[in-house]
């Protein structure tokens, strides 16, 4: 008798566990200018989008683990370069390239304790050349 392997078949739309912004970092000299340019001046022209390749402003909230599981096939529906589901610091992370190159992240509201996170070639993989 043999096993037949039963692939389920790629999502027709997005995943539904996505309460919002995680968090958002940006580096500043002026915190209020950058607060004013990122809440009125929005969206990025194509110089400012190219000083952001390689940097991960933008973080989403997903619920839990499990949810977050959910993210790969969606994003691999969509031809999105991404990470597998990592450990994060204090939660799981996904990590994606945008079209402008900067790197989104879909972190877990779930937490768990915090710990040194997993390394990826799209999420911290340049630290280990520091």
């Amino acid at each position: 008798m043999s096993q037949e392997t039963t692939t389920a078949p790629a999502p027709t739309s997005m995943p539904q566990s996505f309460p919002g912004l995680n968090h958002l970092k940006l580096a500043s000299h002026d915190i209020r200018a950058t607060q004013s340019f990122y809440t009125t001046v929005l969206p990025f022209t194509p110089a400012q989008a190219a000083a952001q390749v390689g940097w991960d402003p933008v973080t989403w909230g997903v619920n839990t683990p499990a949810d977050l599981e959910a993210w790969p096939r969606w994003l691999d529906v969509k031809e999105v370069e991404h990470s597998r589901v990592l450990r994060g610091v204090k939660g799981w992370v996904l990590c994606a390239r945008d079209p402008d190159g900067k790197i989104v992240r879909l972190y877990t509201e779930e937490e768990r304790e915090w710990a040194l996170p997993e390394e990826d070639e799209l999420w911290l993989g340049s630290l280990k050349d520091k």
